[in-house]
C-alpha cells in the first residue's frame, strides 16, 4: 500500500527510524517496508507491505525494482512488525540482514539498517550487528 510520507519527513538517524517503525507499526500492526531516502535522509516514497502474507521479500522486492528503474534510488532503509519477539536475537535474521546488505551493496545499492519491532520491543539489526553507513550519527543516537 503506497503511504504519501510527509514532505518533510527525513529519516537522519535511528532516533528517526524507530520513531518512523513505531508510527507506522500503530497504523498497520504487521508490516513491512524498503523505504527509499535521499542522501540528506528526506524519505522519497513509501510502499507499506501489510497483508499478514506478507514478509521481508516483498519489500526486498520493491527495493530492487526502484533500484533497477532508477539510479537514484540507493539509500534504503528497512523496516518490520512482525510477531517474533525482539528481545531475542535470530540469527536468521542476522544472515538474513548481512546477506542483504552484501547483495544490494554489490549493486552500490546502501541498506542503512532493518529496524523491527513486535510492538513492545524495537530491535535495530544495524546496532545488533555492529555496522554502520557513511553518517556517524546513525548509531550515534
Amino acid at each position: 500500500m503506497p503511504v504519501a510520507p510527509d514532505p518533510d519527513l527525513a529519516i537522519v538517524d535511528l532516533l528517526d527510524a524507530l520513531q518512523l517503525t513505531i508510527g507506522l507499526h500503530d497504523r498497520f500492526g504487521h508490516f513491512h517496508a524498503a523505504v527509499p531516502l535521499a542522501p540528506d535522509g528526506t524519505v522519497v516514497s513509501l510502499t507499506v507491505f501489510a497483508g499478514h502474507d506478507h514478509d521481508i521479500s516483498a519489500a526486498l522486492a520493491h527495493a530492487a525494482s526502484l533500484a533497477a528503474i532508477d539510479a537514484g534510488y540507493d539509500l534504503f532503509l528497512l523496516i518490520s512488525s512482525t510477531e517474533h519477539d525482539q528481545r531475542e536475537v535470530r540469527e536468521a535474521d542476522i544472515e538474513l540482514f548481512h546477506r542483504v546488505r552484501s547483495g544490494f551493496g554489490a549493486a552500490g545499492v546502501e541498506i542503512i539498517d532493518w529496524v523491527l519491532t513486535d510492538g513492545e520491543t524495537l530491535r535495530s539489526m544495524a546496532c545488533t550487528c555492529g555496522v554502520s553507513w557513511g553518517d556517524p550519527r546513525w548509531l550515534a543516537s
